[in-house]
């Protein structure tokens, strides 16, 4: 029979919408979590306190909504960096080849 290494983990509470959520996480992944917590947190808020609703999930939905397209964005932008970084390196290698008489 194979042994399987277990990983650390410790447990942690966050809370979301006025809802302790507990958890169990790597100890090297605590504070970003806690960290998601409190923004996930804070975006619920400010769903709660300036839109109506009809439940409290909607706030939460809302929130989830609001960090996942804030991700998808600064996704393209980094992947369109990462294009205009390649772009870049790939005109200087061309320049460098002209520039030698290539």
């Amino acid at each position: 029979m194979a042994s399987h290494e277990q990983t650390e983990t410790i447990s942690v509470n966050i809370r979301i919408g006025g809802k302790n959520y507990p958890m169990r996480v790597n100890p090297s992944n605590e504070a970003a979590i806690r960290e998601a917590g409190r923004l996930l947190g804070r975006r619920v808020d400010f769903y709660s306190e300036n839109y109506r609703h009809e439940g409290p999930e909607e706030p939460i939905a809302m929130a989830a909504l609001q960090i996942a397209f804030d991700y998808i964005v600064l996704q393209r932008e980094r992947n369109e960096t990462a294009v205009s970084e390649k772009v870049e390196e790939l005109i200087g290698k061309i320049d460098d080849a002209l520039a030698a008489g290539l």
